[in-house]
């Protein structure tokens, strides 16, 4: 069921609008909710994953340490309020105070979720869950656990978010309107992982993207370039430019079971239309439109998951 398109055309239909304020306190509700029927038994029976979780934590926070000083303390002063205490005492020895079992309410992950104030807050304190629940927990545990609380997000437009798998990480990247597009986006920075320093410059592309900053836009395209540009030297073995790669990727291609109108595509696109883009375009700093730039990230997305599949092939 397409929850989040239906209840989109609900809210149209009927003009309902909740505030952000409204819809951060829903989503938190419901990230309680989760991570309650996820989590609680692992927490109450591994405390010290909770502990983990309230270290790290602290450190993102900064909080005030605590700090032994002098302060003034109450002591009995007369015969007649030491009695009144004493018969106190007497009094509530006829009781027996017995703990009822331990939940989720007394974990620190469920402290920090309650007491948090803002949705960068809250999705903070998730993902150092996470970073925390790596060491400890399943990698497809670990994952349907973000796509409950991915789906949690999507019935909140203000809240979502989206992740990927990294390693054994499960990272959290926040969603725009057509981005992170999970069968082209999303499968490039979760390939990626073997190649480092293709992802540090594809990754910093979608930062630029996402600061909304139109100046950084010429940072982004370089990015895009150089990312495409160290997956051939990595995959291909050498240390060529882009524009010298072009003997060497046909060669790799043509190796490949592919036919060849889309080995000449694909080769045409890059090396001509690709190229030139970056080279009349971008190297002169002209102006850049925001649907270009979206354009020329999943293009390169596309080129670079084409060169993924073919090498997860091989390997």
């Amino acid at each position: 069921m397409d929850i989040e398109r239906r209840l989109a055309n609900h809210y149209t239909r009927w003009n309902l609008r909740t505030s952000e304020e409204e819809q951060f306190i829903t989503f938190k509700n419901r990230v309680i909710k989760v991570s309650n029927d996820v989590l609680e038994k692992l927490l109450i029976v591994r405390p010290e994953i909770d502990h983990k979780f309230q270290q790290l934590l602290r450190q993102h926070s900064a909080e005030e340490p605590t700090i032994r000083r002098s302060q003034l303390v109450q002591r009995p002063n007369s015969p007649m309020l030491q009695a009144a205490r004493e018969a106190q005492k007497f009094a509530e020895s006829f009781y027996q105070y017995e703990s009822t079992e331990k939940g989720f309410g007394d974990t620190h992950v469920y402290k920090a979720i309650k007491s948090s104030n803002s949705f960068d807050d809250l999705i903070t304190i998730i993902q150092i869950l996470f970073w925390i629940l790596e060491e400890e927990v399943a990698l497809e545990h670990q994952r349907d656990f973000a796509k409950k609380l991915r789906d949690a997000s999507s019935l909140t437009p203000l809240m979502k978010f989206n992740f990927a798998i990294r390693g054994k990480t499960v990272v959290l990247y926040p969603v725009g309107d057509k981005f992170l597009d999970q069968g082209v986006t999303d499968y490039v920075i979760s390939g990626l992982e073997k190649y480092p320093d293709v992802a540090k410059h594809f990754e910093k592309a979608l930062a630029f993207y996402q600061s909304g900053d139109i100046s950084s836009y010429r940072n982004l395209l370089d990015n895009l370039r150089f990312a495409m540009e160290q997956l051939l030297k990595e995959v291909l073995g050498n240390n060529k430019s882009l524009e010298n790669q072009k003997d060497f990727l046909l060669r790799w291609l043509s190796g490949k079971e592919i036919h060849p109108h889309a080995v000449n595509m694909y080769h045409s696109l890059l090396f001509k239309e690709y190229t030139l883009y970056q080279n009349a375009a971008v190297k002169h700093n002209e102006a850049f439109s925001v649907d270009e730039v979206e354009f020329m990230i999943y293009l390169t997305a596309t080129l670079v998951r084409f060169i993924l599949q073919l090498d997860n092939k091989d390997n």
